[in-house]
């Protein structure tokens, strides 16, 4: 059920975008992922956020994002619950990106001006980055309609089976 990035054309279904949103445990990496999603509120897209366990009952957490927004909810299921339930994965360094590509999520680096990378897929994800200031909707819309996106894809998956073979 997930979008199909078959040779020329990709199948979407027709329920909203599910981005699974995976913040490292520090507050500001938290309150970064917050603030780009609250600026990319759209009715297409969901962001489901999984925060760090540290953080799973923090009542300040809790308060921002109850405050904000009926598109942004906290999960409580297992990794392999949210790898298979949603589409894309926001991320920045966490690791867990490389199991979230084997379960068919493509990833989405987010970055910030003037950073050095944290991204544990630098090697090979070029494309797959996107600036703070840029929209998300129009960013996920250009991926699923170029083809270098697709190809760059195969790349990241082999490089992440690679990864755990090592």
């Amino acid at each position: 059920e997930k979008f199909n990035f078959s040779k020329n054309k990709i199948i979407n279904y027709k329920n909203k975008i599910k981005v699974l949103v995976m913040p490292e445990g520090i507050p500001s990496e938290i309150e970064l992922f917050i603030n780009f999603c609250l600026r990319n509120q759209c009715k297409e897209i969901v962001f489901n956020f999984r925060l760090h366990p540290i953080f799973k009952n923090n009542k300040i957490i809790n308060e921002i994002m109850s405050r904000k927004s009926s598109n942004i909810k906290i999960s409580n299921n297992n990794i392999n619950y949210d790898f298979n339930n949603n589409d894309f994965l926001l991320y920045r360094g966490t690791a867990a990106v490389m199991n979230a590509v084997k379960f068919g999520l493509v990833p989405i680096y987010l970055e910030e001006k003037n950073e050095v990378s944290v991204d544990p897929l630098f090697e090979v994800n070029k494309r797959y980055i996107i600036d703070y200031d840029n929209n998300l909707l129009n960013f996920i819309n250009k991926i699923l309609n170029k083809k270098n996106f697709r190809n760059e894809l195969i790349k990241i998956k082999k490089f992440s089976k690679l990864f755990y073979d090592k």
